[in-house]
């Protein structure tokens, strides 16, 4: 037995050390793997003018540090797909949001309708929900507004000067039902907001009354103005909408209000049934 000791202890020890070599391999070629990403590439060669689909686009896997600028991602083939090419795409070739036939604003005019006017306001990523928004969605336009107290004011002027000026907040739905003509530069459908691969959009064009329009220029000086995304069959108004403000937050009138009709709204979806109060 103690003969074999030796034996077995360079056995236990040589079967570690390969342990410790397939470990400090496998690690080694995780150091060194390059991550790669998906994106849309030409399957066949593509010519200008050709409609873009899954007849024509495949799956490209690109290590990241050689990702092509303005590159699409594989996931966002249903904003291309039905988009024109304007430039010839060998086959391989990925597919780049620069290389699709976007309508510009100078075919703008044509869309507005008469008596109606096109009129564009500022979005971010809060405001333009979130960059969803397309052309020929439909959305209501709710300002956010910040206006002096006066009377406060006076009383403070009077009793011990200005040190500070009292400011009242309001929202209010200003439109509702409002046709976006188009967000940037972009009034093709397919196209708006254009994701990861692209450039997004910091304004939207509406079509608007010129009175509308009117409004909402002095109300842009005002205040800010929020988009609120519509479903496309839905055309209903809702009229006589309350302003929310400081006061009706702060003393739950509102909160307390929408609470109860939404606790009544989903006890009619889960029974299907009208609930009384």
């Amino acid at each position: 037995m103690n003969n074999r000791m030796p034996l077995i202890v360079s056995a236990v020890l040589g079967l570690f050390a390969v342990l410790l070599i397939f470990f400090w391999a496998r690690n080694y070629r995780e150091s060194f793997a390059v991550k790669k990403v998906t994106i849309l590439a030409a399957k066949v060669d593509i010519q200008p003018g050709d409609v873009l689909g899954t007849h024509n686009l495949k799956k490209k896997y690109v290590p990241e540090d050689y990702l092509p600028n303005a590159y699409i991602p594989v996931d966002e083939v249903n904003l291309v797909a039905g988009e024109m090419v304007r430039h010839p795409l060998e086959e391989g070739r990925p597919v780049l949001w620069t290389d699709l036939q976007v309508q510009e604003m100078e075919g703008l005019a044509e869309v507005v309708k008469r008596e109606e006017r096109a009129i564009t306001i500022p979005v971010n990523d809060v405001t333009g929900v979130g960059g969803l928004v397309k052309p020929k969605d439909h959305v209501d336009l709710i300002g956010t507004f910040e206006t002096e107290n006066y009377s406060e004011v006076a009383e403070r002027v009077g009793a011990r000067g200005m040190s500070r000026v009292p400011v009242d907040t309001a929202t209010i739905t200003l439109l509702q039902n409002v046709t976006v003509l188009a967000t940037g530069r972009s009034l093709s459908e397919g196209l708006a907001g254009l994701g990861r691969g692209g450039p997004g959009y910091s304004n939207v064009t509406l079509l608007v009354t010129p009175e509308e329009a009117q409004m909402l220029v002095f109300c842009l000086k005002r205040g800010e103005i929020t988009l609120s995304l519509r479903n496309p069959e839905d055309f209903t108004v809702v009229e006589d909408l309350e302003k929310t403000t400081d006061e009706a937050i702060l003393n739950q009138i509102w909160p307390n209000r929408l609470t109860k009709e939404r606790r009544i709204r989903m006890q009619i979806y889960e029974r299907g049934v009208e609930v009384k109060d």
